[in-house]
């Protein structure tokens, strides 16, 4: 398996008028690992200036029909927004075609910064191929192979290995999968909510080490 880290232009997706009005803003969507076809990822944490100035920002961009803040932590603000751009679906329709499963979607300098898992390079270079026959220009920064050594059990609890590891012997992260989430939670006897909690933890892991000594430039 494979980590690709991606970046596309705001323009391609949206938020392109927020990051003009607010050039040093920062965002992260929650609840995107482990999400399955269909699940709307609503949930932005958004680094700004201040509430007023994001949501007046918001206001502004045509991609975002509206938002409701829903927690604030330290300098930051969670949001559901409801996203106004076909784009980010289309964007999103292609990953999953893909079988991609995605790690995590951030935001800085006027870009979006996406991480996924895919099962090896080729099933990258298909993914990448079709996002540009749909007119994204995406940037490839960053490819990182995760070999046997990775995830051992030395650098993941108990849980969070057996758990990945029955997800690549019942063919989860194979194309096309021969399981669902929802056939693993069963499986492993616990709810679909722990198991994409395990899988978020996991893969956090074993991101963490694959990068360890490698910091990743966005700029």
């Amino acid at each position: 398996m494979s980590v690709a880290t991606f970046r596309i232009p705001a323009g391609d997706l949206a938020l392109e008028r927020t990051f003009e009005t607010i050039p040093d803003l920062r965002f992260e969507m929650a609840q995107v690992v482990a999400a399955e076809q269909g699940t709307t990822m609503s949930f932005v944490r958004v680094w700004g200036p201040s509430r007023e100035d994001v949501e007046a920002a918001f206001e502004l961009d045509p991609s975002v029909a509206g938002y409701t803040v829903v927690s604030q932590r330290g300098d930051s603000w969670l949001y559901e927004l409801d996203w106004e751009s076909v784009r980010l679906c289309v964007l999103r329709e292609i990953l999953f075609e893909g079988d991609a499963m995605i790690l995590s979607v951030k935001g800085r300098n006027g870009s979006w910064v996406v991480q996924v898992m895919v099962l090896d390079r080729n099933t990258l270079s298909r993914i990448v191929d079709n996002a540009w026959k749909h007119d994204f220009s995406i940037d490839v920064v960053r490819i990182t192979e995760l070999d046997s050594e990775s995830a051992s059990p030395g650098e993941l609890t108990q849980e969070q290995y057996e758990t990945l590891m029955t997800a690549v012997e019942e063919g989860y992260f194979e194309i096309p999968r021969r399981t669902t989430m929802e056939e693993l939670a069963e499986k492993l006897g616990i709810t679909h909510q722990a198991l994409s909690e395990r899988f978020r933890r996991g893969h956090q892991t074993l991101i963490e080490t694959s990068l360890e000594g490698q910091p990743p430039s966005f700029e």
